[in-house]
């Protein structure tokens, strides 16, 4: 089983993002003094571009493959800029699994996670900041972990 992430919609994320780090700042261009709340506001708008053309750059791209046959979990982590990393986890260096969760349950923005709980006390999170398909869905990402779970049994 191979799961790959999703790039459009974190660059559809990163292009929200820096557009509105920019119209904030275009509506709070007008300050007067750095004590009011236009400049405040300008800040804002800073931060949030800044934030967004980090995440651009620094974005990343992961594909998480179960291995039946090697008796192992892949994890391939691609930068933007073509920096590559693999981890290889043997069953036998897996505790079990895991899900975590970010966000807010209460508006629907829950995003949840596999994670890898290694032998030696290590949590080692698959699908890290990446869009997966089904993400959201936590029955999904449980029937994901019990697949997982299953394979290293």
């Amino acid at each position: 089983m191979v799961l790959e992430s999703k790039p459009a919609p974190m660059m559809l994320m990163y292009a929200g993002g820096i557009a509105v780090g920019a119209l904030i700042m275009y509506l709070a261009r007008d300050y007067s003094s750095a004590r009011s709340n236009e400049f405040a506001g300008f800040l804002l708008g800073c931060m949030v571009l800044g934030l967004s053309l980090v995440a651009l750059v620094l974005g990343e791209s992961r594909r998480v493959e179960l291995d039946e046959a090697g008796r192992r979990v892949i994890l391939d982590v691609c930068w933007r800029w073509g920096r590559r990393k693999r981890l290889v986890i043997p069953f036998a260096d897996i505790r079990d699994f895991g899900i975590g969760a970010l966000g807010s349950a209460t508006d629907g923005s829950r995003y949840y996670d596999i994670v890898v709980n290694h032998r030696d006390g290590r949590e080692i999170h698959l699908f890290g900041g990446c869009a997966f398909e089904g993400r959201l869905d936590r029955d999904r990402i449980e029937g994901l972990r019990d697949t997982f779970s299953r394979a290293v049994q």
